[in-house]
């Protein structure tokens, strides 16, 4: 008989299926070459799991799932390990003294995003046709020379010259965050750094750009006093016996 890769996983006498440890797996990262590292760490967040659940069981727990989201409500397993959390865990007060210095410590990390309205010209070249690539970038230095005389002609240009669907919209795109679009684009929306200015970048599997900045706004850190909630709890009830020990061998 052949011998399994893993061991079998046995919480207090409940097995933990083999499939779910495989795709609780996908959630937990593992050095490459490695699988079973992350094997091994999603077994035991699963054997958690479940002695959590026994717990909620044991304390007669009922569910109350709550919406997350629009559209996203947690699922009877959720809300009983939450109403766990709730009832076994005391918060410590948080003192406005710690929330002052965790924000002096770093207050760049209170911020907003900057906000761009961009639009976009793109000239279409594929990776490996030089000539084309060489093309492609003589006609957006081209047209950025042409937008820096007459900015006020770019939809009609992006209409007619832009390779990208977005032409019919005279090349806008809407709002976006530098975290909603490439490295390159991102960058390219920075150096054109105020209203109605233009740059260009290369994308390598795609083209030339000519890159506009409709609109911007500069991300700004928020001051501590209006930004910064102090979170405050309400003393909860002390936990109650901790669950038994689930058998995870060498976790």
């Amino acid at each position: 008989m052949n011998k399994p890769l893993f061991p079998e996983i046995v919480v207090n006498g409940t097995t933990l299926a083999p499939a779910d440890i495989a795709a609780e797996a996908q959630n937990h990262h593992a050095p490459k070459g490695k699988p079973g590292l992350a094997w091994r760490r999603a077994a035991r967040a699963l054997a958690i799991r479940q002695l959590m659940l026994e717990a909620a069981a044991a304390q007669g727990l009922e569910t109350n799932p709550r919406e997350l989201a629009p559209g996203q409500v947690e699922t009877d397993e959720e809300a009983l390990i939450r109403a766990l959390m709730e009832q076994a865990v005391t918060p410590e007060p948080v003192r406005e003294a710690d929330l002052r210095a965790a924000y002096d410590r770093n207050p760049g990390a209170y911020r907003a995003p900057s906000l761009y309205q961009a639009a976009h010209i793109l000239f279409a070249a594929r990776p490996g046709d030089q000539p084309a690539r060489t093309q492609a970038r003589a006609r957006a230095e081209a047209t950025l020379e042409t937008l820096r005389r007459t900015p006020g002609k770019f939809a009609a240009i992006a209409g007619r010259e832009s390779e990208c669907a977005s032409r019919d919209m005279g090349g806008e795109l809407g709002q976006l965050t530098g975290s909603d679009v490439v490295p390159e684009f991102a960058a390219a929306m920075a150096v054109a750094g105020r209203a109605r200015s233009t740059a260009t970048w290369w994308k390598p599997d795609t083209g030339c750009m000519c890159c506009a900045l409709m609109r911007g706004r500069r991300a700004k850190s928020c001051r501590f006093n209006r930004r910064v909630p102090v979170c405050r709890k309400r003393p909860r009830k002390p936990p109650g016996p901790a669950p038994r020990k689930a058998s995870l061998p060498g976790c």
